[in-house]
């Protein structure tokens, strides 16, 4: 299962993913999440469910953190490490994932929306190679101007006025998402030429 949760406000985008793994095997595995993230944009939260309960994840160095999650595996218990791989990727190790049963992950980031001819763009990738039983996306753009998807060749949404801003929402089930999704928002009261 996959939900995203996008909040944009004055030039600032927060991206949450909340993610439900299931093993379906009579296997107890170790997860690998490979998380890209773009230039300017940084980790805010990684949390795990440990015995029902989500832990946020504190930040330490690359070491401490291998050692300590070496250290908790031996001991059986339910760790989760995020680190930095190259550039601005990062990688999730997540153990044990128990037979039959889920593991539930949320990552948040943040970036400033870059402006290009008075109009911030936002981009967040969604190509993916294997179907999500449950995928839902909610965007919240507050301000008066509407977001726009221009012409590129993007997941399409549409925004819908809400108090102050404008709110897209996509719920599917067995869903594969192919496409990138785009917007942008006018930073000035006149129309913006895409």
């Amino acid at each position: 299962k996959l939900s995203i949760d996008v909040q944009v406000a004055g030039g600032i985008a927060v991206t949450t993913m909340d993610m439900i793994f299931y093993n379906n095997s009579y296997t107890v595995l170790e997860g690998e999440l490979n998380f890209p993230l773009g230039e300017g944009q940084n980790i805010s939260r990684f949390a795990m469910d440990i015995n029902g309960v989500m832990r946020d994840g504190v930040v330490v160095e690359k070491s401490k953190g291998q050692e300590t999650f070496e250290a908790i595996v031996r001991r059986g218990v339910d760790p989760g490490l995020l680190e930095m791989t190259e550039g601005n990727n990062f990688r999730a190790r997540i153990f044990p994932i128990n037979m039959f049963s889920e593991k539930h992950i949320i990552i948040s980031y943040e970036e400033e929306l870059s402006v290009t001819q008075g109009r911030s763009a936002y981009m967040l990738p969604l190509k993916f190679a294997e179907k999500v039983d449950e995928f839902k996306l909610r965007i919240d753009v507050r301000g008066e101007n509407a977001p726009d998807q221009g012409q590129k060749r993007s997941l399409k949404i549409n925004f819908k006025k809400n108090n102050g801003g404008h709110i897209a929402e996509i719920n599917k089930k067995n869903y594969v998402p192919s496409q990138d999704l785009q917007f942008y928002i006018s930073d000035k009261n006149e129309p913006a030429i895409l």
